[in-house]
């Protein structure tokens, strides 16, 4: 384990990263990694196995033909997951064009 550790720290470094937080996984499943600058204000608040999250990240394209099936799909799926979810992306929409 330890091994895998400063593996994870020194690919850290060469991706250009500041911080990170690491799940250990059980068995083959569950294991997370997450990285981030410290220019980023991030607080783990909780790491429990037993607590489901999803996460979507999202480019939309600025070509507005294309933007419209992301809006279905991303629909669909706020109809479909029951489970805590968060959206993180850059949509290239406006809420107002001015």
């Amino acid at each position: 384990m330890i091994l895998r550790l400063h593996l994870f720290l020194s690919l850290e470094l060469v991706l250009g990263f500041d911080c990170s937080h690491i799940i250990k996984a059980r068995g083959l499943f569950g294991g997370l990694w997450v990285c981030w600058k410290k220019s980023a204000q991030v607080h783990v608040i909780n790491n429990d196995p037993q607590f489901k999250l999803f996460v979507t990240f999202v480019y939309g394209s600025p070509d507005k033909r294309l933007r419209s099936f992301l809006w279905e799909r991303l629909d669909h799926l706020a109809h479909s997951i029951k489970d805590p979810w968060v959206l993180l992306g850059d949509f290239n929409s406006f809420l107002f064009p001015d």
